[in-house]
């Protein structure tokens, strides 16, 4: 079994990423992601581990296409490449629709056809050959990067609905999805291929990764600490597609709405065990934690396992949950 590990950028401090990336790769894991939203820095973060470590890949889960231009995040790739020794990933998603448009106070207006332009021109900066480009979006005149990567990055895109997993199947090397369960394999199969069938590729040519919701313990805390992710996605748009392929859109619909009117904790109370276990871990709950992991791992997935800590014990749940789930690595 492979495994990842993404911690998100509000949960510790700066220098503690370099600490739970290190853990991660003595412990086994292969890879350690870092989200980004409108918390710390994911580049800065991960450029800090990428001096602590030697081993262990290193990527953004995900930046935002709506958060830089493509010539910016270019250089940011092409630095922490350069740092790592090649262990990097650039992970790129459309990001959070309020965190796009009251945060980065930009409109996010059609993100495929974005995503696109931006992966055309970021290839291009990449290469090393000049760029021209004339898109919706970008205009890009006879530009190129003026340092050289020895190491091209690899681009994953995060992909939820029909669009962009067809665009991620057709121009990205890797693909990361959440609020995922083995239950919506054939919808996900079903778009990349027939995205990537258009660029002569098969799945198979992909690498596919999923979060994996994760608590360090059973305790009531813990649990309702687990509950409270899930129903913020429940609550966001773009994750209803996804929420009804698995079969849970009245749940969805029904924590939408308290969410929505200010009820979040009936909000909470709302989502059903059954959706919890199918989208999440419990690292204490050893037998039902390896059955779970092991059909993503049937499904050619890698999980990321995606703490979802305590506030008062964020480093201590995040650094538990990676060493009682690293056991599953020597089976």
């Amino acid at each position: 079994m492979e495994l990842g590990v993404c911690t998100r950028s509000v949960d510790l401090i700066a220098a503690e990423y370099a600490e739970v990336a290190s853990t991660a790769e003595k412990a086994g894991y292969s890879s350690m992601w870092v989200t980004e939203e409108i918390g710390r820095s994911g580049f800065s973060t991960l450029a800090y581990a990428a001096g602590r470590t030697g081993r262990i890949t290193l990527g953004t889960a995900i930046v935002s296409i709506y958060s830089r231009t493509p010539l910016t995040m270019a250089m940011e790739a092409a630095t922490l490449s350069e740092l790592s020794g090649g262990r990097f990933i650039l992970g790129l998603g459309a990001g959070g629709l309020e965190f796009t448009t009251r945060g980065h106070g930009v409109a996010a207006s059609k993100p495929v056809k974005r995503m696109e332009e931006y992966l055309s021109i970021i290839r291009g900066y990449l290469s090393g050959c000049r760029v021209s480009f004339a898109g919706e979006f970008f205009n890009i005149k006879d530009m190129r990067l003026w340092v050289k990567t020895q190491h091209t990055p690899k681009i994953y895109v995060a992909a939820l609905n029909e669009k962009m997993l067809q665009l991620a199947g057709k121009m990205a090397d890797g693909i990361i999805l959440n609020m995922f369960s083995p239950k919506a394999m054939s919808f996900i199969r079903e778009n990349v291929e027939k995205g990537a069938s258009e660029s002569g590729r098969r799945l198979e040519d992909l690498r596919l990764y999923s979060f994996v919701l994760s608590s360090a313990s059973s305790s009531d805390d813990a649990l309702t600490e687990l509950r409270r992710s899930v129903a913020f996605y429940c609550a966001a748009p773009t994750y209803r597609r996804i929420l009804n392929v698995m079969g849970y859109g009245d749940v969805a619909e029904e924590v939408d709405r308290l969410w929505r009117a200010g009820e979040r904790e009936k909000a909470i109370k709302a989502i059903s065990e059954e959706l919890v276990e199918a989208v999440s871990i419990v690292a204490d709950q050893e037998e039902e934690t390896w059955e779970k992991l092991k059909q993503y791992t049937k499904n050619c997935v890698i999980p990321l396992l995606y703490p979802q800590p305590r506030r008062a014990v964020s480093k201590q749940d995040i650094i538990t949950i990676i060493e009682r789930c690293s056991n599953f690595l020597q089976i």
